[in-house]
């Protein structure tokens, strides 16, 4: 479900089909997927997951052993796109094929809570631990295409409110900070991609201002900087704090180019999902492949390369977290 810039004939058509008039989901993918289980027998406490939309699973692995398959999966899923991994371990899986987002446990076999997204399809998702407050982010919101970010208030299953803007087409991805603010990368109808930050979680958005082609995965660190993901400019990296420009780029070029192929012409290498390990010196990346990269990326090496990268059972999805992962960063 990549976020991407369109021409304007496909801009006006998407436009017309985000209109309060679109279709829902079918119903009868919205009640399947009930049976989602986890097998994570083989796994250690440390864990790596990917989404596999094509398969509709969730790829396991150890990141010590990045080189080898999977150690587990969690089957039973449509379309897993997002992910998110709280200090507890607690994992989120969005699903935007039955409007659901599922909570597994460590060592759980099946979710054990799901939440409802009746009016879209859920992208990603951010939780403010703080405040017990889940944000799902919306490619589409079928009612309403300027709400981006569905509010799962105080353990709600439902949304109890949510967050808008004017001039919003799709959503992307969102994270907060330490102090609840939230961060939302999103394409807009005049077809450019912004990121709003709503500070304290709620309020007006505040349009930052960066400078992006395309609307991929947000995470905040600890000395304030965004490290953001690019898809349609081949690249992630980070905006430092108070800056609108990308630096310290990476996420852009794979191990097994093809001869005579530009590495950043790859299609595979669309940096869609990221995330960002506890000790915030690497960061693991999907675009079809899953890649490792030292973080943050080098200041003027344009052609890094990652420490490894592997082929995900149904290709690498739009949904990477880690366990332990970062904990929320500084505001930007």
């Amino acid at each position: 479900m990549k976020i991407t810039p369109l021409s304007p004939i496909v801009l006006a058509a998407v436009m017309s089909a985000c209109s309060s008039n679109a279709p829902s989901v079918p119903s009868a993918a919205r009640t399947a997927s009930q049976a989602a289980r986890a097998d994570t027998e083989a796994c250690p406490k440390s864990v790596l997951y990917v989404s596999s939309a094509q398969n509709g699973t969730v790829e396991i692995y150890d990141p010590t052993k990045l080189k080898g398959d999977p150690c587990g999966s969690i089957t039973g899923l449509q379309a897993p796109q997002g992910l998110f991994v709280n200090s507890k371990g607690n994992l989120w899986v969005a699903d935007s094929a039955t409007q659901r987002v599922y909570v597994f446990a460590p060592g759980s076999p099946g979710a054990i809570k799901t939440l409802n997204d009746p009016d879209g399809q859920p992208a990603s998702i951010a939780v403010d631990e703080k405040s017990n407050t889940v944000y799902v982010t919306e490619y589409v919101n079928n009612k309403d295409a300027t709400n981006l970010v569905q509010v799962y208030e105080n353990g709600s299953t439902i949304p109890t409110s949510a967050r808008s803007d004017p001039s919003a087409r799709n959503g992307g991805f969102a994270a907060v900070d330490d102090r609840g603010n939230l961060y939302v990368t999103f394409m807009t109808q005049s077809n450019t991609a912004q990121v709003d930050e709503w500070l304290g979680g709620s309020g007006v958005p505040k349009n930052l201002g960066l400078k992006l082609v395309s609307a991929g995965a947000i995470v905040t660190t600890k000395d304030g900087a965004l490290a953001v993901c690019d898809p349609f400019a081949y690249r992630c990296g980070e905006f430092a704090r108070g800056s609108k420009r990308m630096s310290h780029v990476f996420g852009h070029i794979g191990l097994g180019v093809p001869p005579g192929m530009k590495p950043d012409k790859r299609d595979w290498l669309h940096p869609d999902a990221l995330a960002i390990d506890g000790a915030e010196d690497r960061a693991y990346v999907a675009a079809e492949t899953l890649s490792g990269w030292n973080y943050p990326g080098p200041a003027n090496r344009p052609n890094h390369k990652p420490f490894v990268e592997v082929r995900v059972p149904g290709l690498a999805g739009e949904g990477v977290a880690l366990y332990p992962a970062s904990p929320p960063g500084r505001p930007y």
